[in-house]
């Protein structure tokens, strides 16, 4: 049976509105389905007790009486339900959910204005310091007092500039995948700042879920534990800054699109993940990291996407 909604006046004409629908269906299948002795034949009713045959007589003479009156019945509880579930619905969703949506809205544009959005200048002098410090943490020389040749060739603009470019496209992609599969519950604004806190992807809410922060790396080779682990705690750090500016809960997620020539194999990615988020528990912060290769990420449709996302 329908569960009567009484928070909302709307919702409650709604709600009773159904229920006189499913009614005006249950009460002519409930006598309908229900012989009431009306099979029974003469002569075998002719050989019970006088009291017998007078119960089924008076029982026989209401059923017959009642199913005389189920067709106005079910037609009026019908038509009650049906103009009850269209206004209500409607009402509702005047009084109730529009203005729901419109403060929805004014929230989304105050946290628009809050949250900056730099220069592409700023963006790509980022982007080159977040790669340069990508391969360094790559190269195993990286710890030496001089650059290695071979970590200066790994740091020659050409490789950077292609770094870059890789991470841009990337980050791209993941912005066109949550506005194809979040677009209608989510505002998606890709290149934030948040005072000095650079946020690649912001993902807020307009209905009442956390917004979701993002942090987005390209891998070329592979990474360390420790990067692993610094990444983490950087989103983390951001998230907990984000919430404290705007005032509203949020899910950081470090977002991780590896080359498909990685040195690391899964298992190992999939151990430091797992060590990087007991890590983060026992902080007591959440972390969702999110790894996958090229090949697996160009593919990725929604149900994948919401899935990774535990959404």
């Amino acid at each position: 049976m329908t569960k009567f909604e009484y928070s909302d006046f709307y919702k409650f004409i709604a709600s009773a509105g159904i229920a006189l629908i499913i009614l005006s269906v249950f009460v002519p299948w409930l006598f309908l389905r229900e012989p009431f002795d009306l099979f029974q034949t003469e002569n075998g009713i002719s050989q019970l007790t006088p009291l017998a045959q007078e119960v089924i007589a008076t029982r026989q003479a209401t059923v017959q009486s009642i199913l005389r009156f189920i067709p106005i019945f079910t037609i009026a509880s019908f038509l009650l339900g049906l103009a009850g579930a269209v206004i209500g619905s409607v009402m509702w969703y005047r009084k109730t959910q529009l203005p729901i949506d419109k403060l929805a809205e004014l929230n989304i544009k105050a946290l628009e204005r809050q949250l900056t959005v730099p220069s592409q200048q700023e963006i790509k002098i980022q982007r080159e310091e977040e790669i340069k410090a990508q391969l360094e943490a790559e190269n195993p020389l990286a710890l030496e007092q001089e650059p290695a040749p071979e970590l200066e060739d790994v740091l020659k603009p050409s490789n950077v500039s292609s770094m870059v470019a890789n991470a841009y496209r990337i980050e791209e992609r993941v912005t066109e995948l949550l506005l194809s599969c979040f677009g209608d519950t989510y505002s998606i604004l890709p290149e934030r700042r948040l005072g000095p806190i650079p946020l690649d992807i912001v993902m807020a809410s307009k209905i009442s879920k956390p917004d979701y922060i993002f942090e987005i790396k390209y891998i070329r080779k592979g990474f360390k534990y420790s990067w692993l682990r610094d990444n983490a705690q950087k989103i983390v750090y951001a998230n907990h800054s984000y919430e404290q500016e705007t005032k509203r809960p949020a899910i950081p997620v470090l977002f991780m699109v590896g080359q498909e020539t990685m040195t690391l194999s899964p298992s190992d990615v999939a151990k430091y993940i797992n060590r990087v988020q007991s890590e983060m528990f026992s902080l007591n912060s959440q972390v969702q990291i999110v790894f996958c290769t090229e090949t697996e990420f160009y593919n990725m449709d929604c149900t994948e996407l919401k899935s990774k996302l535990n959404t």
